[in-house]
């Protein structure tokens, strides 16, 4: 099916939309080589390759008749597929060690080489760029940052780190949303419970200024384990991260230092027969 000078692109991120049973457009987010992070939308009845791309996305990349150019281009577009030259390495970091037995203990688990350097570099650059170019918004609810809700970036990360996460945790789960935090100095984090759509959260530390020379960020996650001890504090290097029970475990941050700024993407993840919202 796909084009003999293409392959499927590892980093992307798919979200069949269906209607009456019947798939009627796919959201589409994808990371390559020559065009950083993009996304796209195909539609049943409007983009040619439109069964293609679902047969794709349902691990079928041989099945169907050949793909013309035509029907190949904007799947190439979207970057589900790529000239193997286009393609990047995996996020995932290949030493992290999964320690499903310390997780299962505790609750919560830090995997301190969670990304690989080119991966946190792809996304510190990323999101350098998009604070001035206006392309996320500024504060919530809960702290003074810079945030994204399902931005390219955030649900390629999303769906690069699921099988890590699926290892860990021991189930089948599928991908809640993705929400960049990029705090700003003097905010603090009130602890909180997630909602239900991140019954797995995972925060993966992509930044913070001015950095120490260890490499690790200086303002941690508090986890509220035990209502009559203090909350355990996790601390993060550039690139790793903590996974915990979001929808469980009181959590939340410290005052950072107002000369400070750190950048945080927050992964959510659900069991696979969770069948809330999942935004």
């Amino acid at each position: 099916m796909i084009p003999p000078a293409y392959v499927a692109n590892p980093l992307a991120d798919a979200v069949i939309h269906t209607e009456s049973g019947v798939a009627e457009h796919i959201d589409v987010a994808t990371y390559s080589r020559t065009r950083g992070f993009v996304q796209g939308r195909l539609t049943r009845g409007e983009t040619p390759g439109f069964d293609a791309a679902l047969r794709l996305l349902n691990g079928d990349t041989a099945g169907g008749g050949r793909l013309s150019a035509v029907e190949a281009m904007p799947l190439w577009q979207t970057g589900l597929i790529l000239l193997p030259q286009e393609c990047a390495e995996p996020f995932a970091s290949p030493d992290i060690t999964v320690a499903r037995d310390t997780y299962l203990r505790h609750g919560f688990i830090v995997l301190p080489q969670l990304v690989t350097p080119d991966a946190t570099r792809i996304l510190t650059d990323h999101y350098r760029t998009s604070v001035p170019a206006g392309k996320l918004t500024h504060g919530d609810r809960q702290a003074n940052r810079h945030r994204a809700h399902n931005d390219p970036a955030g649900r390629v990360a999303l769906n690069a780190l699921r099988e890590t996460v699926e290892r860990i945790v021991g189930n089948p789960i599928k991908n809640s949303y993705a929400y960049a935090s990029l705090y700003c100095g003097g905010t603090d984090l009130p602890r909180h419970r997630d909602r239900p759509q991140c019954r797995y959260t995972l925060s993966l530390q992509i930044d913070h200024q001015p950095l120490p020379p260890d490499g690790r960020s200086p303002w941690p996650v508090q986890l509220h384990l035990d209502p009559d001890a203090a909350p355990v504090e996790c601390f993060q290097t550039i690139g790793g991260g903590i996974l915990f029970h979001g929808s469980d475990i009181l959590h939340g941050r410290p005052t950072l230092p107002p000369d400070q700024h750190s950048w945080v993407l927050l992964l959510h993840y659900v069991d696979i027969a969770f069948d809330g919202p999942l935004d």
